[in-house]
């Protein structure tokens, strides 16, 4: 029994530190926002990244540190703000698997990108046509609170 203990442990810390090396070798920080489906890198913190999200939206966002605290707005086709809210710490360094294919299908590589997975904090605003429509409160990524102010047709 203890030797598999000592096992599972020296796993554990096996694939910490070589996810901390992962990491010091991509001086790029990289950021997964779960709930846009987006990946980010920044080169430095703080750091304003300001890109197109889909064909009429667009995402600006001020990383404030290296594991994901940052702040945000997404904007419509006109400009308008049609959500802000805030992340706050990834509770750890995360790995996804990357796959790059072929203009025929195969599969060219795989490749494992270490990122940080920034939770939902604070309050985040909705709006429609401009006006304030919707309010969700979270703590370190657990919604506790959701309001709606008014019905927009």
């Amino acid at each position: 029994m203890k030797t598999v203990i000592f096992c599972v442990l020296l796993l554990l810390l096996y694939v910490g530190v070589n996810a901390q090396i992962a990491l010091k070798k991509n001086r790029k920080i990289s950021l997964y926002l779960k709930e846009f489906g987006l990946s980010l890198y920044a080169k430095k913190t703080p750091d304003t990244i300001r890109m197109k999200v889909g064909d009429s939206t667009s995402i600006k966002i001020y990383i404030k540190d290296r594991k994901g605290a940052s702040s945000f707005f997404i904007y419509d086709a006109r400009n308008r703000v049609i959500i802000r809210g805030q992340y706050s710490d990834a509770l750890k360094l995360s790995r996804m698997i990357t796959d790059s294919f072929s203009a025929f299908g195969d599969l060219l590589k795989s490749k494992i990108v270490w990122h940080f997975e920034p939770v939902c904090s604070g309050t985040w605003s909705f709006y429609r046509t401009g006006r304030l429509y919707k309010q969700k409160k979270y703590r370190k990524g657990v919604l506790i609170d959701s309001v709606t102010f008014q019905k927009i047709k």
